[in-house]
């Protein structure tokens, strides 16, 4: 399902929607508890009305920032319990402070933290409810995937992965073995006549394509049928789109990305983002002070040279900028070697500075980069100009990542791990182009809400 672009999984938006009902009716209900309990009316319902909502919107933000609707907290349930509580707690301190700012809204702490108990209770036995009851029983997607045994497997790994897409493989149809014995899937036993047949016999809502060049071996009527009948019929580059979040450059043509729904940003969603960077920036920067204020005078007093450290990278369209970090690296770091890849455990980063990389505080300054409008908060990853031109070479489309700018953090870094090679370049590469095809404010929200995760637990990053 896409919401203002963006692919969300059916189980994910059903988890956010009741989550937030509950967390309505747990804050309106923490209400009545404890005013009940000392013998007063209870609110007028304006009132409480408006405390529920301001409740549920920042507990539910916090919710998304700390991973509760995250692919291992959908597997494992001591996953989900650790960050619910973590998010309740991080959302109680956050509902406190908004709240204050607010004085025509009051919520007494007795309220708060029954309202908070009565969540973290409710939401975890939904979660457990939709997840291990109703959702493998009663909204699983059931399809078909057509291919050869290895476009198949691949197809089933991929299923695999998104654990949270709902999707459940009923059956696989090989046209080629249709073709030789005139009716056998991949198993042997006969098959129906045709595609359309042999999904409803097996209750299939969906048919993927798991190898393009069926296209070419199954008449196109096949495949009109299908979609006449109401069945989805997915390829397999939009699959992975949709479950995976990035674009598969080994599925698809160059071409692709211009014809499969990509469009470019309004004058009014740029004006947005800017507005976005703005005002995000300037909350940074007062929020970040006191750890740049430390990070700087760390960085100082551990290693000779100076605190910033200024480099070369390439943003919008291709042009030149200098980018704004706290040195982490020693000083000579590439006086005999010239550019390369930063590396795991490289010996060049100082103490201090494979701290500040972890947690993320050396970008600190590239707030002045987003207030100068070279960055953006959200973006790909600026590189250099030597890096860029090694890897346009290996990549055909790795220059389209300059159609926007670059930014702090990014789709990519949210779900890629740290890499140093051609390799890992490639797979961020369809992570960045996903963000490209697919961008709206509601994912650049989606993204620095779940920076938050990841700099608070660096190990969140797949």
């Amino acid at each position: 399902m896409r919401i203002f672009r963006h692919h969300i999984s059916p189980i994910k938006l059903v988890l956010i929607t009741g989550d937030f009902l509950l967390l309505l009716l747990a804050s309106w209900a923490a209400g009545w508890l404890r005013y009940r309990g000392l013998g007063l009316a209870v609110d007028p319902m304006s009132a409480s009305l408006a405390t529920s909502i301001v409740f549920a919107v920042l507990i539910s933000m916090c919710m998304l920032a700390f991973g509760a609707y995250q692919i291992d907290a959908i597997r494992d349930f001591r996953v989900l319990l650790l960050r619910v509580a973590v998010a309740l707690c991080a959302g109680m301190m956050l509902v406190s402070a908004v709240l204050y700012f607010i004085p025509t809204i009051a919520l007494w702490r007795s309220v708060l933290v029954i309202a908070i108990v009565l969540s973290g209770i409710a939401v975890s036995f939904w979660h457990a409810f939709l997840i291990f009851l109703i959702w493998p029983t009663q909204l699983a997607t059931r399809l078909v995937i057509v291919g050869d045994p290895a476009s198949v497997s691949l197809a089933r790994d991929v299923i695999a992965k998104a654990g949270d897409a709902g999707l459940e493989p009923v059956g696989a149809v090989d046209p080629g073995r249709l073709k030789e014995t005139g009716g056998a899937d991949a198993a042997g036993p006969p098959l129906m006549p045709d595609l359309l047949s042999f999904a409803r016999a097996r209750d299939a809502e969906m048919i993927l394509i798991a190898d393009n060049t069926i296209f070419d071996s199954l008449p196109i009527s096949q495949f009109l049928r299908v979609k006449m009948q109401g069945l989805k019929l997915v390829d397999m580059a939009s699959f992975i789109e949709r479950t995976q979040g990035c674009l598969d450059l080994k599925a698809v043509a160059p071409f692709w990305l211009a014809v499969s729904g990509f469009s470019a940003p309004s004058p009014l969603e740029k004006t947005g983002k800017r507005v976005f960077d703005i005002a995000t920036a300037l909350t940074l920067l007062l929020v970040t002070a006191p750890f740049a204020l430390v990070t700087a005078f760390a960085v100082r007093i551990t290693s000779p040279g100076p605190v910033l450290y200024k480099q070369t990278r390439v943003g919008l369209d291709g042009q030149d900028f200098e980018l704004l970090k706290f040195r982490s690296m020693r000083e000579d770091a590439e006086a005999s070697g010239g550019p390369q890849w930063a590396q795991k455990n490289d010996p060049r980063i100082t103490p201090v500075g494979r701290f500040i990389r972890r947690t993320r505080l050396d970008e600190i300054p590239q707030i002045i980069n987003v207030l100068k409008g070279d960055m953006s908060i959200v973006g790909p990853r600026p590189e250099r100009p030597f890096f860029v031109e090694e890897l346009a070479r290996a990549l055909p489309l790795y220059p389209e990542r300059h159609l926007v700018k670059p930014g702090i953090t990014g789709w990519a870094q949210l779900r890629y791990s740290y890499g140093a090679s051609a390799e890992d370049a490639r797979r961020k590469l369809e992570y960045d182009l996903y963000y490209i095809k697919n961008y709206s404010l509601f994912l650049d929200f989606l993204i620095v809400l779940q920076t938050i995760r990841v700099v608070i637990f660096p190990q969140g990053v797949r």
